[in-house]
């Protein structure tokens, strides 16, 4: 997965760079071009902007390794039938294990998305802490760095031109 390292961005630098760019360097030039031209230009020089300050990193999601009292009951049962099969060899002491994993595996399925679905419909017409349940789920870390300037700031930039 790739993902930008937002917290290296210089906004200073960044909003010079912006300000001698093609979008706000010459505005009286952007007056003759289309609608699409200019969305494909703000693509071009942001994503071009946004590649020299901070540019994309490939990470990697750590797993969630927390278990739980029912998963790991489970996993003691099969544990237990993999020590006998890898002891014995026998094939009796292998399907008790293969037997054993898929159990698991279902069980552990099952509960997860018990537990997903109702933290979700626990979340119902509260945004941020439905935001923040999605967040547990796809495993992201909470994060208070909105920076310093908001959307609006970044429109008023641009006006001033």
């Amino acid at each position: 997965m790739t993902s930008r390292e937002w917290h290296r961005l210089s906004t200073d630098v960044f909003a010079s760079d912006l300000a001698a760019s093609k979008l706000c360097s010459d505005l009286t030039a952007l007056g003759d071009q289309t609608v699409d031209d200019l969305v494909q230009l703000y693509n071009r020089v942001m994503t071009a902007l946004l590649n020299q300050h901070c540019p994309t990193v490939t990470v990697r999601r750590r797993a969630n390794k927390k278990t739980t009292s029912w998963f790991d009951e489970a996993r003691r049962r099969a544990r237990a039938d993999e020590r006998r099969f890898k002891h014995t060899s026998s094939d009796t002491y292998y399907r008790a294990w293969s037997a054993e994993l898929s159990k698991m595996k279902e069980l552990y399925e099952e509960k997860n998305s018990t537990v997903w679905h109702s933290e979700i419909a626990t979340s119902h017409g509260n945004t941020q802490r439905l935001w923040q349940t999605l967040q547990s789920v796809l495993g992201e870390p909470a994060s208070d760095d909105t920076g310093a300037h908001t959307a609006d700031d970044f429109a008023a930039f641009l006006r001033q031109g």
